[in-house]
C-alpha cells in the first residue's frame, strides 16, 4: 500500500510540473460551482462582534460543523414548533387552558 501511494503521489506531482492539475481544476471548478448552485441556497449571517466564536465552540463541542450545528438547531426549533414537544408541562397546561 504504501508503495501505491508513493506511486501516486509522484503522478501527481509530475502532473504539476506538467500544469495538468490545473487544466484538470478549469474544468472540475465551473462543474463543481454549478452542482452548488443547483442544489444549495446561501444566507448571509450577521451576528454581535464575539459570538462567531462561541457559535464556533458550541459546534466544536458537538463535533460538528458550524453549518451543520445551525441546522440542527433550526430543525430542533421545527420539531417544537409542530409538535410543541419543547413547552415544558405547565406552558401546555396554560395553553390549553386559553383555549378554552
Amino acid at each position: 500500500m504504501i508503495c501505491r501511494t508513493r506511486q501516486l503521489s509522484d503522478k501527481l506531482r509530475q502532473m504539476k510540473e506538467n500544469h495538468i492539475f490545473i487544466i484538470v481544476l478549469a474544468f472540475i471548478y465551473p462543474y463543481k460551482n454549478q452542482f452548488n448552485k443547483d442544489h444549495y441556497e446561501r444566507i448571509e449571517l450577521a451576528v454581535p462582534k464575539g459570538m462567531k466564536s462561541i457559535i464556533q465552540k458550541l459546534a466544536r463541542d458537538k463535533k460538528m460543523s458550524v453549518n451543520s450545528y445551525i441546522q440542527s438547531l433550526i430543525r430542533q426549533d421545527q420539531i417544537c414548533v409542530l409538535f410543541a414537544s419543547c413547552l415544558r408541562p405547565t406552558e401546555r397546561i396554560f395553553r390549553d387552558f386559553r383555549k378554552r
